[in-house]
């Protein structure tokens, strides 16, 4: 059975929920190394030299190595005695991540830095994944015009290269069993994002002070797991709409999570961006209807042509069809089905065949 190595050096949310499954699902012998997911500009920069000692000092011969877009592939290759095929796999990229406004990088033009890095690791690795196809395309489109933008000497071909060994893998769900019958006698909405500022929680909370202000009836469960640098709307709304709230806060166990999407009846979301959007994928197999964006990730989870009601493309819109889906929760679709090939023993057998023809 091949051996591989499994290298995540942000080992948190969504990027540790991915490597735990892959370890534990695949059908190859794969040990897994990480570090603590944060401090992720010091992980860019620092992750490779560290998991490079690390692997030196490992007495086993590994075949392959996963790893994903927070460490620099080249530096490691090159650190690396042994030539071992590597598969990377990008959760995101920060040549087409929202950059915080606050970021003393943006100012100091250094922001393109970790972007050429993950261009660097892209073209380096044997083998490349993204996690939707609106992630793949928008990375290379990116990465094309930060290339364009050197004076001479640009590497075009090399990412022209990158590209075609690039496919797409969706993270994958456990889908539940049974979803639990909806018993709120008034509409429940679910915030089951981080607390972070790419996920545009201004707009949702004004969204729902708006519908409190109107005296629509309706509920709030709020999840996600709260950076120490959270944005401070959820301070003023959690005041303003105490009395809706049923639940605030990271729940600790899986079942317990599902267990509060599954009491939910709509799950609204607002981000600026999402590679994937995760979250959205759990609220949807388990039961929750969605209001999404037309853009990003979302459309490949559900069809804009099937749900029009269900997407919206100004914030306008997306105050009048919350209106609507809220006063309207007893007659919302159900899409659960829409993403049920994100199963993940569907998915752990398409990175397995990846895997597979790596090392072929």
């Amino acid at each position: 059975m091949p051996r591989g190595l499994l290298l995540e050096s942000f080992y948190i949310g969504s990027h540790k929920y991915w490597a735990d499954n892959v370890v534990k699902m695949s059908k190859h012998d794969i040990t897994l190394l990480t570090l603590p997911g944060r401090h992720w500009k010091w992980r860019m920069y620092g992750s490779a030299l560290y998991f490079a000692k690390e692997v030196a000092a490992l007495s086993s011969q590994f075949d392959f190595i996963l790893c994903t877009d927070m460490m620099d592939v080249a530096v490691f290759k090159a650190l690396v005695p042994h030539r071992i095929p590597i598969l990377l796999y990008f959760h995101e990229n920060q040549l087409t991540y929202p950059w915080s406004a606050t970021d003393p990088d943006v100012q100091k033009g250094r922001d393109h830095h970790y972007g050429f890095m993950n261009i660097t690791s892209a073209i380096a690795a044997d083998s490349i994944l993204f996690n939707s196809h609106y992630h793949l395309s928008s990375f290379f489109k990116a990465a094309s015009q930060l290339l364009h933008a050197m004076p001479d000497h640009k590497p075009l071909a090399e990412l022209e290269t990158a590209q075609k060994k690039a496919a797409v893998l969706p993270i994958g769900i456990h889908l539940p069993p049974t979803i639990l019958k909806r018993t709120a006698k008034i509409p429940r909405i679910v915030w089951n994002h981080r607390w972070e500022y790419d996920k545009n929680p201004e707009l949702f909370f004004d969204a729902l002070m708006k519908l409190d202000k109107e005296d629509i009836a309706f509920e709030l469960i709020l999840l996600g797991e709260r950076t120490s640098k959270y944005p401070r709307i959820f301070d003023e709304a959690t005041k303003v709409l105490d009395s809706k709230i049923v639940h605030a806060g990271y729940v600790e166990t899986k079942d317990e999570y599902y267990q509060l999407l599954q009491s939910a009846h709509l799950a609204p979301t607002t981000s600026i961006q999402d590679f994937f959007g995760i979250s959205v994928v759990e609220a949807m197999a388990n039961g929750c209807t969605p209001l999404l964006p037309e853009r990003l990730a979302y459309p490949e989870h559900l069809s804009v042509e099937t749900f029009p009601q269900l997407f919206y493309k100004t914030d306008k819109e997306f105050y009048a069809k919350l209106k609507t889906c809220t006063l309207n929760y007893n007659r919302l679709p159900q899409v659960d089905h829409s993403i049920q090939s994100y199963a993940w023993p569907d998915i752990i057998i398409k990175l397995d065949e990846k895997i597979s023809s790596l090392l072929s």
